[in-house]
């Protein structure tokens, strides 16, 4: 079974040569997963190893050496210390995908080295290579930034072996190969606990593999020291390390091992097959396999997986001494998935393709080491496979592609729903009308189909904090309460599992005392207070339970009310037991804040920014309590830039918000619509952002009434109306347009509106005598309507504040008051009474304070009509001739003459006579002789 490498078989020397095939081996991988380099992180474990808010980031360095200490429930310290390195040096994506695509370039190096050092042909161990390269299975672990776990521990489980390799040829000394070997074994180990593969590998390799086996002073025989020390060194790290990661995952909860051992055994051969048939057609692959499905495959594919693993066995010992290589790789492909078999408790994962990492570099060494088709035909397969992982990589370029492309292999994956909802939650889609109802059908689907209640908790909870975000409080409700059932089933076992209950009945309490349920809100405050009366979360809760008690109708709380103490008290425990809790210093703050506190409260707010700065309440909190004091908006805005930078872009827009009313108040409009603007595309139904972007835009066409074009400022006019009907600027914008328009007359209705709305405001005020005056010169100036405009150039006269030009007004309305006076005049002396007192009163239609018209028209009425009501109105024309004749001091006596024909007519003849005895008592200077002497006249007969 063993073969001797000959000089035909052995790699060449020549370093042209192997360059060369480095390079062409180089240019392969890039050409395969150079998509790679477009990638981004996913919302698949990535934000736990990536970023400032990662758990990595929070551990730091020594944290990640710290044995006492996980990261996302493992201690792999190789692994998380190339992520903090990466960390460190790159900003994005970019670099880890980089670098992720050298480990694999090193990685499928190192598996054609190895091909040769067992006895491949070089040309074959390219096949190989490329063969390892362009396997779509393997994709996962190159685009996806964390699968770099997988690629780390396989160069160095590669490593390994080829140390061992040299050991047994002689070419490195026993001990120097034990060490080696167990370095890199440990790193392995701690890269990835599955690397535990190399112990049954380094057995492999001390018993078949041929060669010298060392100095010949360890011993040379099958069972000699020197033969099989490096190999049990390597066999005891990893046993060793297994254990270490077990007792870890135990405690983690991140074990599965349900089901019974009898029900376990009976899905190995279900998973055997469904690696083989993955690893030969890689055409149906996942990014998360849903668990209870496909456990439940494994399970009914007993038979036909029983006959695979049999003929696979049977292949293996068939060919061991005809065909070793093909023997070895296909013992190989076994060896590396035993990990995975599904058999003993390993991993809460049930399948994954990246478990594959391993596999497929023996499968492609047995396949390729077949005589004569084995290289024609491993070169014919790179082509489907080439293809296929170019479009799987396409896959990992994104979130929402990798979970798409999951649910169309199963539409009822539950973690593939949420995910996607919160790959499009997370670039906004959450905030926008169409987005936010996909997003929503997507947690629903989750809900309805999720087999495990950790997914319906999770699916469940996102709704309620949509709804509740949205302003949909009895939705809310509805979703808290359905997360809070879902959190009852999960398994206590579960990492996590004490805290997700707890949470979800407290979120639950929260959502039923929002929408006033409150036995809703005590029936979950209890299982809360149930399940850890001292802890922290309850205490903080029930203390904002007082907060809701106590509060008044203006939103305050008497700072004398007992409560406020006894809040105190509960948050003071709370913060004992754990100062680093968010709920404890929100709360103190909100307490503080509605007790008039507000130094005190923004401490408070500040310390929960500290704790948990991702999330939105505390910042938000600050920026109100900043904005509500005189002068200190820059500070708001300065809070709010710092806030949406770090809660992220799905909660980003209310403290994009609160960041536009701060620019508004400093006065910088143009930067604050554009605030208000992506608020409103990330929620284009939040009212207030609509009242607000509707109120800064009025703010902007308002300062540019004159600056900016008619056809501008309708459509300006037009949005602000769309967006909040009740802001009567955007009536004003809309009436400058027109305006702008020569449609005058439609501009003074709105305006008419606009004041009605803003009565106090000046420079609405000002437009509207401005539109009066306008309009009445657009009448004036057209013969056909100019009788229309005196009516807008007498209200313009009346309106104009102090100081505004009303000068050719005024003396346009004198003139054609004039015009009336005399036109009046002719008619009397043409008789025409009718036309006399039309024009006449159009005299005082104009200037009705003004008497001299009041004698001509009392004489046309006298002369029109001797009905006693014509005659009254008549003599009350007559009596204010005559007043506004003596405070002129002119003579009154024609209109006293006047007033007793009237009086006479009337019959008041004592009335007529004392009148006329009053005005002949009292001579004058300028007494028209001839009117006194008619007036003797009538009072004698």
């Amino acid at each position: 079974m063993r073969a001797t490498p000959t000089a035909a078989t052995r790699p060449s020397k020549t370093v042209p040569g192997r360059l060369g095939v480095l390079f062409l081996v180089f240019v392969f991988t890039a050409t395969v997963l150079g998509s790679a380099l477009r990638a981004e992180f996913l919302n698949f474990d990535d934000d736990r190893f990536f970023g400032p808010r990662s758990e990595l980031a929070a551990a730091g360095l020594a944290g990640v050496f710290d044995p006492t200490r996980t990261i996302a429930e493992a201690y792999l310290p190789v692994s998380h210390a190339w992520f903090w390195l990466e960390n460190q040096v790159f900003a994005g994506p970019l670099g880890p995908h980089l670098l992720a695509l050298g480990l694999q370039f090193l990685f499928v190096v190192l598996v054609a080295r190895l091909a040769v050092e067992l006895g491949l042909s070089r040309r074959r161990a390219v096949v190989v290579a490329a063969l390892v390269a362009a396997h779509p299975a393997l994709v996962e672990s190159v685009v996806w930034a964390s699968g770099q776990k997988d690629l780390l521990a396989g160069n160095f489980v590669v490593a390994t072996l080829l140390v061992l390799v040299r050991h047994a040829r002689g070419e490195m000394s026993t001990g120097r190969a034990a060490a080696t070997a167990a370095l890199f074994t440990v790193l392995a180990m701690y890269a990835k606990g599955t690397a535990a593969v190399v112990a049954p590998f380094a057995a492999g390799v001390a018993f078949l593999a041929p060669g010298r086996w060392g100095t010949a002073r360890w011993g040379t025989g099958r069972w000699g020291t020197g033969r099989w020390l490096p190999a049990l060194c390597v066999v005891a790290i990893a046993a060793v390390a297994s254990l270490h990661h077990s007792a870890l995952a135990a405690a983690a909860g991140t074990m599965s091992g349900g089901g019974g051992l009898t029900g376990r055994i009976a899905q190995v051969t279900g998973a055997a097959l469904h690696y083989v048939t993955t690893a030969l057609w890689p055409g149906n692959l996942d990014g998360l396999y849903p668990e209870v499905k496909t456990i439940e495959a494994f399970r009914n594919a007993l038979v036909p997986g029983s006959i695979v693993v049999a003929a696979w066995l049977t292949a293996i010992v068939a060919l061991r001494r005809r065909l070793p290589l093909v023997a070895g790789g296909l013992a190989a492909f076994a060896i590396a998935l035993l990990p995975f078999n599904t058999a003993w408790p390993a991993t809460s994962i049930a399948a994954a393709d990246r478990y594959l990492h391993l596999a497929i570099p023996g499968l492609a060494v047995a396949f390729v080491a077949l005589p004569r088709a084995g290289l024609v035909a491993g070169m014919i397969a790179l082509v489907p496979l080439v293809l296929i992982a170019r479009d799987r990589a396409a896959a990992f370029e994104s979130s929402e592609n990798l979970w798409t492309a999951s649910l169309q292999r199963d539409s009822e994956n539950a973690a593939a729903l949420g995910n996607l909802a919160a790959a499009r939650a997370a670039r906004g889609d959450a905030e926008a009308g169409a987005g936010l109802r996909e997003v929503e059908d997507l947690l629903e689907r989750a809900v309805d189909v999720a087999r495990y209640p950790q997914h319906r908790w999770r699916a469940a909870a996102s709704l309620a904090d949509l709804a509740e975000r949205d302003g949909r409080l009895p939705r809310a409700l509805e979703y808290a309460v359905r997360a809070a059932q879902a959190a009852d089933e999960v398994d206590p076992r579960q990492p996590g599992a004490f805290e997700t209950r707890l949470r979800a009945h407290l979120v639950a309490a929260r959502a039923a005392r929002r929408n006033d349920d409150f036995a809703a809100a005590t029936r979950h405050y209890e299982v809360a207070r149930e399940l850890a009366p001292e802890h922290p979360f309850v205490l903080a809760f029930a203390a904002s339970l007082l907060h809701a008690e106590a509060m008044q109708k203006d939103g305050t709380v008497d700072p004398k009310d007992p409560r406020v103490a006894a809040a105190d008290r509960l948050l003071d425990a709370a913060e004992r037991a754990d100062p680093s809790l968010y709920e404890v210093h929100w709360t103190r703050g909100v307490w503080r804040r509605a007790t008039g506190r507000s130094l005190e409260a923004e401490a408070s707010f500040r310390k929960a920014i500290e704790v948990d700065p991702r999330r939105s309440e505390a910042w938000l909190a600050r920026c109100d309590l900043f904005l509500a004091e005189a002068g200190l908006a820059a500070t708001a805005e300065r809070i709010a830039r710092e806030g949406a930078a770090v809660v992220g872009e799905a909660n980003a827009a209310p403290l994009l918000f609160r960041r536009a009313l701060a620019l508004g108040a400093l006065g910088q409009l143009d930067d604050a619509r554009t605030l208000y603007e992506a608020c409103h595309q990330l929620r284009p139904n939040d009212v207030q952002i609509q009242a607000g972007l509707a109120a800064v835009l009025a703010a902007i066409g308002v300062r540019d009434l004159y600056t900016t074009s008619p056809d501008v400022l309708a459509r300006l006019a037009e949005r602000i109306e769309t967006l909040d009907p009740t802001n009567p600027q955007g009536q004003l914008v809309r009436a400058v347009a027109l305006r702008g328009k020569k449609q005058i007359a439609d501009a003074l209705i709105l305006l008419e509106q606009v004041r009605s709305a803003m009565p106090d405001d000046k420079e609405v005020r000002q437009l509207l005598v401005e539109t009066l005056r306008d309009l009445g010169w657009q009448l004036w100036l057209d013969e056909s309507t100019r009788v229309q405009s005196w009516p807008y150039f007498l209200r313009f006269a009346r309106e104009a504040p102090t100081g505004f030009d009303t000068e050719a007004v005024r003396n346009l309305l004198d003139t054609e008051w004039q015009r009336r006076l005399r036109a009046g005049q002719d008619a009397l002396l043409a008789n025409d009474a009718r036309g006399a007192e039309r024009v006449l009163r159009g005299c005082f239609e104009l200037f009705p304070d003004r008497s001299e018209p009041n004698l001509q028209l009392g004489m046309a009425l006298l002369l029109r009509d001797p009905e006693s009501a014509t005659l009254e109105e008549a003599l009350r024309c007559f009596e204010l001739a005559a007043d506004g004749q003596r405070r002129a001091t002119r003579d009154p006596g024609l209109a006293v003459l006047y007033q007793v024909t009237a009086l006479r007519r009337l019959g008041r003849f004592d009335d007529a006579k004392q009148r006329g005895d009053v005005y002949l008592a009292a001579p004058r200077d300028g007494t028209d002789e001839s009117v006194a002497e008619r007036i003797k006249a009538l009072l004698d007969r």
